[in-house]
């Protein structure tokens, strides 16, 4: 996360990366792990990093999401992650807890690198990354008795 940070401001966003941010762009970040972050700093400031990146008031220009292990076993050691297997052999990846924080934080998915079949959750990606969206949460709780079904 501190990486992204730093390549993303100056001297490096005016240096080896100026063009990279476009004011007419959305910034799609996806974060590929097989261990969690290990960034000094609490993941609100990450968070809030990137929602002002495209200035106040566009955060919804900003998507963070991540490909990271998933919680799913004890790997030995107090370390929790995900066993896939490729060719024979065992793979496992450390449960990227930070990475998907950020990502959940920010409106964006994150997967498992343990799946076998990433084709459903790319898509996903790929939709969030074109700015169309596939969830549209809402701001405000309804009030009770005002929204009407159409029963046709």
């Amino acid at each position: 996360l501190e990486a992204s940070r730093k390549a993303l401001t100056p001297p490096m966003i005016d240096g080896y990366n100026a063009g990279f941010l476009r004011e007419d762009a959305s910034l799609f970040v996806i974060f590929l792990s097989d261990e969690d972050d290990k960034s000094f700093g609490k993941i609100r400031y990450y968070a809030r990093f990137f929602e002002t990146l495209k200035g106040v008031g566009n955060d919804r220009l900003v998507t963070v999401s991540a490909i990271v292990g998933a919680d799913e076993l004890d790997l030995g050691g107090g370390t929790r992650g995900c066993v896939s297997q490729e060719a024979g052999q065992l793979q496992s990846a450390q449960y990227g807890e930070r990475y998907i924080q950020l990502a959940e934080e920010t409106g964006g998915e994150w997967l498992s690198i343990c799946d076998r079949d990433f084709a459903r959750s790319l898509a996903e990606l790929g939709i969030q990354a074109t700015g169309l969206r596939s969830r549209f949460p809402i701001s405000v709780r309804p009030e009770s008795g005002v929204i009407v079904t159409n029963p046709g």
